[in-house]
């Protein structure tokens, strides 16, 4: 292959600002990496904390992705369109050690902690990273692997017994993704958000939803899953667990929440954070067509028109904003 630039068009995030720059190096592979042309990437509210300080990051950010392999030793990947766990491990920590590689020690996370992210023209992922994507499967459908990995992690935590009783707070896009996941395996799903316009496709999969208003107390759910609301929904979703039942926190939260342990305590409340979770279910699962996502998709632009993407993304209520790599590769 010729030699590409050294350069590469990108959004660089620094001190809350989002710039689309031209002058940012390329990444270089290591030995044990692949070069990928990125194609698509997802905005997702991470983003959002990142570009507002969380973890003080500076750097390109982007983490959900299609690309496909320009190069890398193993001739077998070169060319494969693929999508990429976000978690880079070093296999010899405590962590790894007892197989929880996603919170490897000495991890870095693609577009989020010490490495550079996927919204730019090109990334770099360890081979071991990658899933190579169905020729059926659409990029617009792939792209959602990793958030819907993230939604999978909480079957993986606790295993759904057929007819429970489920609750999932928040119906952006993590939530109606959950919602899915648990509808899927056999739970009893109950959905509470603020947007019933967007309800109809998790009709269709069993899930019933409530606005917010509307939900009552009664009866208790043997778990409840948390997924947006801020502080107020984590005190709603406490409060509709059963005794003993499983409180799952997906979000994340800025400053003190209102977390009840007093009543943790007394009530035997199991309490769970999820954050990652496995690639290959997810992509089982769209290839499979057993989860919607095109509704979820409220935007589509090129990356010239990262910016603008950007801008859309973070606008309060927006779902899924998509970013396609419209420019193409330039040799020396």
């Amino acid at each position: 292959m010729p030699p590409l630039p050294a350069t590469m068009t990108g959004i660089w995030f620094n001190q809350g600002q989002a710039q689309l720059r031209h002058d940012l190096p390329l990444p270089q592979p290591a030995p044990h990496e692949a070069l990928i042309h990125m194609q698509w990437v997802g905005l997702c509210h991470t983003d959002w904390d990142l570009l507002k300080g969380y973890k003080n990051f500076t750097g390109i950010p982007g983490h959900e992705f299609v690309g496909r392999v320009i190069q890398c030793q193993d001739q077998t990947w070169m060319g494969k369109r693929v999508v990429g766990a976000i978690n880079s491990h070093c296999g010899h920590c405590r962590c790894c050690l007892r197989g929880a590689v996603s919170h490897c020690e000495q991890r870095n996370v693609l577009g989020i902690l010490n490495r550079p992210g996927a919204l730019a023209e090109f990334l770099t992922l360890p081979l071991e990273n990658l899933y190579e994507l169905p020729h059926a499967m659409r990029d617009k459908q792939a792209v959602f692997t990793e958030p819907l990995a993230a939604a999978g992690r909480i079957v993986q935590q606790a295993p759904v017994t057929p007819g429970e009783a489920a609750l999932v707070i928040g119906d952006g896009k993590l939530g109606l993704l959950v919602a899915q996941v648990l509808a899927m395996h056999g739970a009893v799903v109950r959905l509470v958000g603020r947007h019933p316009q967007r309800w109809e496709p998790l009709h269709r999969c069993g899930v019933e939803g409530v606005l917010v208003d509307e939900i009552t107390v009664a009866p208790l759910m043997d778990r409840v899953v948390v997924c947006g609301g801020g502080d107020a929904g984590l005190r709603m979703a406490q409060a509709m667990v059963r005794p003993t039942g499983l409180l799952m926190i997906k979000s994340t939260f800025d400053g003190v929440t209102g977390l009840d342990l007093n009543d943790v305590v007394i009530r035997e409340l199991r309490v769970m954070g999820s954050r990652c979770g496995d690639f290959a279910p997810a992509l089982a699962w769209l290839a499979q067509a057993r989860v919607e996502t095109d509704f979820l998709i409220e935007g589509c632009f090129g990356l010239t028109q990262a910016e603008q993407a950007l801008a859309q993304a973070f606008r309060p209520g927006v779902l899924k904003i998509l970013v396609q790599n419209d420019l193409k590769i330039v040799h020396r």
